[in-house]
């Protein structure tokens, strides 16, 4: 039996207008779910935007500057205290005395030998090197028992401000590798910067110059098990590594 033309070409049409409307059919569906996604993460976006604008917080940072203009602490935001505020408030105050202990020329010739006994027991190999080049240097001109034969050196600390903590343990592995003779607590290295002004007298009591310093300072924090012996001399086994100090404006 025959087929009839028309009948063939009828089906090809529907088989035709069949494809077109299931690609358009799927193609609306696509839209539609790509719609959705658009708005729900719209939403999303507003309501986050709105417990942000809800929930929004002021940080006030302060920064404490000395008479010279210098920060006298990295500044911070006024949140809870780290972990090593703590042990900062220590290491503040051995390296203000140290500074001084270092760096004041006393007339008591006991009372200066005290503090330079403060020193040693307070520094590492290189730092103890330098300082006692500094002593020697300029044909023992730092020498402060020379000094205080017609003068006396009083010091003010100005600031001491703590660098960058992985800045310094970079620089702790780096003097290690070098063979640099540091203390085993590792976990506790820092470095500061301390600046501090110096006023020099006469015997009579009269005001002379007036100079400002600065040094570079990287050091330890290792307490003894017991305080016994040397060790009750710095019971915080503070230790001074590395130090280098020039004079400022």
């Amino acid at each position: 039996m025959a087929t009839n033309p028309l009948e063939a070409f009828s089906y090809q049409e529907r088989e035709y207008f069949t494809d077109e409307y299931e690609r358009l059919a799927l193609a609306a569906r696509n839209w539609q779910i790509a719609f959705l996604i658009a708005g729900g993460t719209a939403l999303i976006a507003v309501a986050a935007l709105g417990w942000l604008a809800t929930h929004s917080r002021l940080i006030p940072y302060v920064v404490n500057v000395d008479r010279q203009g210098y920060a006298l602490a990295a500044p911070g935001a006024l949140v809870e205290a780290e972990p090593f505020a703590g042990q900062d408030r220590l290491i503040r105050y051995e390296l203000a005395g140290f500074i001084r202990a270092a760096r004041e020329v006393i007339g008591d010739p006991l009372a200066q030998a005290a503090a330079i006994d403060r020193v040693r027991a307070r520094t590492g190999d290189t730092a103890g090197r330098y300082i006692t080049h500094w002593y020697q240097d300029n044909d023992g001109g730092h020498d402060p028992y020379r000094i205080a034969r017609h003068a006396r050196v009083t010091v003010t600390i100005d600031s001491i401000l703590r660098e960058t903590p992985g800045t310094v343990l970079g620089r702790f592995d780096a003097a290690q590798r070098a063979d640099v003779a540091l203390s085993p607590a590792t976990a506790n290295v820092s470095t500061w910067e301390v600046r501090w002004t110096e006023q020099n007298w006469n015997l009579s009591g009269d005001p002379g110059a007036q100079t400002h310093w600065e040094a570079e300072l990287t050091v330890t924090l290792a307490p003894p098990a017991e305080l016994d012996g040397a060790a009750a001399e710095n019971p915080l086994g503070f230790t001074v590594e590395e130090i280098s100090w020039t004079q400022g404006r």
